[in-house]
């Protein structure tokens, strides 16, 4: 069996004293060879830290200090994670018995797989069994239109899922716009790229109590409700501006595309055209800026080369080319498309804090000195504004991954 995938484990904590000992217990004890446990404590004030203290020694990174609630807490903690695999556990849960070794070896013998989750069962205060709730093979279909509700505790992903920030924490329309469903909103954001895997394994323990923040089952499924309608407000939003991805995605891109998402066996959604280059089509991958990848590495290249190419013909026989602006569109562009035989001599930017981004310099637009350059402009929301910037500046050659200029 290949190595052991390092799992990184975050649990958000304040005033469960009475509780994560067992907790922490259950994840210390898997005697899983490649750990990183860090916990996140929010300003409790009873033996909380104290508990947390004693065993500081066996984790990668704790602190204690106030925060705007779990979601917030688990912000700081996934922040810190250098883990190929991820979960968090709440302190009044708990991970079963060989969890984590179950876990581990089927994600290093299944590298194509992103996201598993399986079987738990609900313990009372003193952790005896009440009862189980079977769960199955389930799909983004299923939680956005369903109302299928995972397992939090069981769910593991790899880490190049984790969107950026895990967890807004406020939701416009919830009561003080605070999201109570904040882990069913992560579930729709991040298995829109993937299908996740169901092992029929005992994985991990709910335990059932009457200050659990889920207590309140009505108002829980009602955030649910809400959660959901927003998202598929934004869907029909981006069918709405279908057509002119149409228009520019169409012959090769478009056929490798959907010729992909079939052999893959994903569903209808991803053969949109707004699904491809809206949600960051092809540039998803491992990305410090926290996007989630979209495919696989061997599509991620097929889809890179297609891009490269796509620039390469509409700038025709030159080379040396400028990109304008130092966002984050830029930099994904930098990282996962296939420029060469391109030679990127310069990063134009008004504002930007650094002097370089991977070796090519940053500079002012207004300093160039060759407006015949072509310039590319790879961010869609500010597209038009920075085209109307660069013919201001007196650029001449301004080549569009949205539209034709």
């Amino acid at each position: 069996m290949p190595a052991w995938p390092r799992l990184s484990i975050v649990t958000p904590t304040r005033n469960q004293a009475h509780f994560l000992p067992r907790t922490l217990d259950s994840v210390l004890s898997q005697g899983y060879p490649n750990l990183e446990y860090i916990i996140i404590d929010g300003n409790s004030t009873d033996n909380t830290v104290a508990i947390i203290k004693k065993h500081a020694k066996h984790l990668a990174h704790w602190e204690s200090g106030p925060d705007r609630g779990p979601w917030d807490a688990l912000n700081k903690g996934f922040r810190q994670v250098t883990g190929d695999i991820v979960a968090w556990i709440n302190s009044d849960d708990c991970y079963a018995e060989n969890a984590f070794a179950t876990v581990g070896r089927f994600f290093a013998a299944h590298p194509e797989v992103f996201f598993v989750h399986g079987q738990n069962r609900e313990v009372d205060e003193s952790g005896n069994a009440l009862s189980r709730h079977p769960s199955g093979q389930t799909c983004w279909e299923k939680i956005i239109f369903g109302g299928e509700i995972l397992n939090q505790e069981t769910c593991f992903w790899r880490r190049t899922l984790l969107p950026n920030p895990l967890f807004s924490g406020t939701y416009p329309g919830a009561p003080d716009n605070r999201l109570l469903a904040f882990d069913y909103d992560l579930w729709i954001r991040i298995l829109r790229h993937v299908r996740p895997v169901f092992l029929d394994v005992h994985l991990a323990n709910f335990r059932v109590h009457g200050a659990q923040i889920t207590r309140d089952w009505e108002e829980y499924v009602v955030d649910m409700r809400r959660c959901r309608d927003r998202h598929l407000k934004r869907m029909r939003y981006a069918r709405r501006t279908a057509r002119a991805q149409i228009e520019l995605w169409t012959g090769m891109v478009r056929r490798e595309t959907c010729r992909r998402a079939r052999q893959l066996g994903l569903s209808s959604y991803f053969l949109q055209p707004d699904a491809i280059w809206r949600q960051g089509w092809p540039f998803q991958g491992v990305d410090e800026e926290g996007s989630p990848p979209f495919l696989d590495a061997e599509y991620q290249m097929q889809a890179s080369s297609l891009v490269g190419a796509l620039i390469r013909r509409r700038i025709g026989s030159r080379r040396d080319v400028v990109l304008f602006g130092a966002g984050q569109h830029t930099r994904r562009l930098l990282r996962w498309t296939d420029l060469p035989p391109l030679s990127i001599v310069a990063i134009l930017d008004d504002g930007a804090e650094v002097d370089e981004i991977q070796g090519i310099p940053v500079l002012k637009p207004a300093d160039y000195p060759d407006k015949d350059v072509p310039l590319i402009i790879s961010s869609d929301a500010k597209e038009r504004t920075l085209c109307r910037r660069a013919r201001e500046l007196g650029f001449s050659n301004i080549v569009t991954l949205y539209e034709e200029t």
